[in-house]
């Protein structure tokens, strides 16, 4: 079964009412993280690591993640950087396996890396097929490569969370969002069927969608 959860902002939405943050609680974290979302990641780590949890945050940029991964251990968290691109294919057992190493099982795992593709958008005629496939490969093919690594082992346990964060743009047509809104869009139904057959494992999957989000 898939919950989709609608919040303003990661704090909000991790807050102590929250399906994600008792989920998290207590838990090691494994959090695939776009450079661009690296700060909101912080924020939502530093919160759960004060209850426990260790986490592991991924992104391409090793300056932003550096500095994401001190604002953790500044609060006296237990945290991790691991400096990757999850929509290249080579890099999921890199990812998966370094993760593991460093904080042992993992039991939540968050797909919040995402890119819009080549900027200005452009209207869905006027994207270069490579572009489309380049969001597609960041926004969905990534986090399902990550989701096949660590899930299995979830499985095995009899717990786990699997968290894909969406986006208004899975279910409004947007202009010129079209790259964007297919892969989140896509991302969001692969999380209700993968949610549909995991259902009696004792791994859940949540899809959430944070709002405006302050991105660079």
């Amino acid at each position: 079964m898939v919950t989709k959860m609608r919040s303003w902002s990661i704090t909000k939405c991790c807050g102590d009412e929250s399906p994600l943050q008792s989920a998290i609680e207590r838990m090691n974290s494994n959090l695939p993280s776009a450079e661009n979302t690296l700060m909101q990641s912080a924020c939502l780590s530093t919160t759960n690591t004060s209850r426990g949890a260790r986490v592991v945050l991924v992104a391409r940029g090793k300056d932003a993640l550096d500095d994401a991964v001190s604002a953790i251990r500044a609060t006296g968290g237990v945290a991790h950087g691991i400096a990757a691109d999850v929509g290249e294919k080579e890099a999921i057992h890199r990812i998966s396996g370094q993760a593991v190493a460093l904080i042992g099982p993992i039991d939540v795992v968050i797909h919040d890396a995402s890119t819009l593709g080549p900027t200005p958008l452009r209207p869905l005629l006027d994207t270069a097929c490579e572009d489309l496939e380049r969001v597609l490969a960041v926004n969905v093919v990534g986090p399902f490569r990550l989701t096949k690594v660590l899930a299995g082992p979830m499985v095995l346990r009899g717990r786990g969370t699997i968290v894909f964060i969406s986006s208004d743009a899975a279910v409004s047509a947007y202009p010129t969002w079209g790259a964007y809104g297919a892969s989140k869009a896509g991302a969001d139904h692969l999380a209700r069927i993968l949610g549909a057959e995991l259902q009696a494992t004792g791994v859940r999957v949540l899809v959430i969608d944070p709002g405006e989000m302050d991105t660079e």
